[in-house]
């Protein structure tokens, strides 16, 4: 994975060797590793607006990162399985997570709280993403191909898209669905 600072100055990658690696994107050198997982590397995301990264691991660890001085800040072990995926909000006070246990975790950073544990994937969670304007609402994809919307102040679950394909091969209309999904 590869993920560009807010400053477009900087780039982070991770990779197998257990490390993220920092670079420079106009010298192309590498300006800090940083050490710490202790397994694959399988994301990693640039905070919005800050000097701070995130990183997921084989070892369900997800890790944020001074990219500057290369040192651990925190390390949060919610997860039971490999961390596919974590993704900052727009706002940078949230970063959502997705594992291979089938869950969804948002963390609230301001406090490295967990404000939620979204189980409702029957498979690994293998994508995330916020939404452009409703900054409490996100999108997650499990490896069958599953993908859902969520409002995580609501707590609700808007549809699942597997649902929409039903809906659409039994012509029934999404708002009569909307309404069993609440």
């Amino acid at each position: 994975a590869l993920s560009f600072a807010p400053t477009d100055a900087k780039f982070a990658t991770c990779s197998d060797d257990k490390t993220v690696r920092v670079w420079d994107f106009k010298t192309q050198k590498e300006d800090a590793k940083l050490d710490g997982h202790g397994w694959d590397v399988k994301c990693v995301c640039w905070h919005p607006q800050k000097s701070l990264l995130a990183s997921g691991s084989k070892d369900r660890i997800v890790k944020l990162w001074n990219p500057r001085t290369g040192k651990c800040i925190v390390s949060l072990e919610s997860h039971k399985h490999t961390v596919n995926h974590v993704e900052w909000n727009r706002n940078g006070k949230w970063l959502l997570t997705a594992s291979r246990d089938q869950q969804c975790k948002l963390f609230d950073i301001r406090m490295i709280n967990e404000e939620l544990d979204a189980y409702f994937h029957e498979s690994e969670v293998t994508s995330l993403a916020w939404h452009p304007i409703h900054e409490d609402m996100f999108a997650s994809g499990d490896k069958f191909g599953h993908l859902y919307v969520l409002s995580f102040r609501a707590f609700r679950l808007f549809i699942s898209f597997h649902t929409l394909i039903q809906i659409l091969l039994e012509n029934r209309t999404i708002e009569n669905t909307r309404r069993s999904c609440k």
